[in-house]
């Protein structure tokens, strides 16, 4: 019975890396392929691969200890550039499904004490997801505004939406009904959310599309 376990538990984790190494792993992918095409901004893309690169390395580190809570070290962060780096990391993912990637954040800066790698993490799962239910030609929109005292993260699609038994185990662990999926995304983000004291929730319109809300207390950094 210890054995199984043991077992179960090497399975979980090695479903967890794979899952959270892929989309540092599209990025890196892609902005090669563009130094190699001599398409864009060499310096930028060598940039957004290294930034890639350390994401995938911390989420190795991460992995190891996977029976341990998410340890959050909580830091004055400007929630606008988290958001940006989140897009940055599906930009090529949504550029190869036709998808047009978008963000509506405030001018001025949102200052707020988190872990702005958990977040980002939190992000690119849930933005990565709407890529995937959307069809070519369709947009994903973030948008970021202050409601009372919560800042409040939306990641609204326009693909066909989601059924009823999907929407119901959409946090469930494993859950997926996708051709390859590992069903971690979206309660990795939840795990990582609720660990801000935040909140999250999906709903989604037949034929409209899905809808993400984040809910953070906004509490300004000192």
């Amino acid at each position: 019975m210890e054995k199984n376990r043991y077992l179960a538990g090497i399975g979980r984790v090695a479903t967890t890396i794979v899952h959270d190494l892929k989309n540092p792993l599209i990025t890196i992918l892609g902005f090669s392929r563009r130094i190699l095409e001599g398409k864009g901004d060499a310096n930028t893309a060598a940039q957004t691969i290294t930034e890639a690169a350390q994401t995938m390395q911390k989420i190795v580190h991460d992995v190891l200890d996977f029976s341990k809570p998410i340890q959050l070290e909580l830091k004055e962060n400007d929630i606008r550039s988290v958001i940006k780096q989140a897009s940055d990391f599906c930009k090529i993912k949504a550029e190869e499904r036709g998808v047009v990637l978008t963000s509506d954040v405030p001018d001025n800066p949102l200052n707020i004490m988190i872990d702005s790698f958990q977040i980002q993490r939190a992000l690119v799962n849930i933005i990565s997801n709407a890529i995937e239910f959307s069809g070519k030609g369709q947009n994903v929109i973030i948008t970021t505004k202050i409601k009372k005292r919560n800042l409040v993260i939306k990641i609204k699609d326009y693909g066909s939406g989601i059924d009823k038994e999907t929407l119901e185990n959409i946090f469930t662990s494993f859950y997926t009904k996708k051709s390859g999926g590992t069903g971690l995304g979206m309660s990795i983000a939840k795990k990582i959310i609720e660990g801000h004291k935040g909140k999250i929730s999906v709903d989604s319109y037949p034929g409209r599309g899905t809808e993400a809300t984040i809910e953070l207390s906004y509490k300004r950094a000192v």
